[in-house]
């Protein structure tokens, strides 16, 4: 399984190498960020509750002088998953209007 992820790991880095020797490294730029774009677009609901249920038992658990440390932890996580929840689409929808506006020249492409 080790060996597997490495050689994941080995052949995302030479795509990402052989990109920016070429220049093409703003096409892959602009593909990922419409991937993530129409992922956090579909995943809001989601995310939002599961986090807030969370967030509820996490502030229950951290009235437990025992569970405390864990209350605390999983109010942080489910505070970190709802920003990102909110926060996600909003800047992915700038980022990608900003490529659109500026092309993808600012990431070495000679186009």
């Amino acid at each position: 399984m080790k060996a597997l992820r490495n050689l994941v790991i080995a052949m995302v880095a030479f795509v990402l190498i052989v990109d920016m020797l070429t220049g093409q490294l703003g096409g892959l730029v602009v593909a990922l960020v419409a991937l993530l774009v129409m992922l956090t677009s579909n995943l809001h609901s989601v995310l939002v509750a599961v986090a807030l249920p969370m967030l509820f038992i996490g502030a229950r658990m951290d009235a437990s002088p025992w569970h405390r440390d864990a209350g605390v932890r999983v109010m942080v996580g489910a505070l970190v998953v709802l920003a990102i929840a909110e926060l996600g689409p909003p800047f992915l929808h700038w980022f990608d209007q900003q490529l659109a506006a500026y092309g993808v020249r600012l990431f070495g492409s000679r186009s």
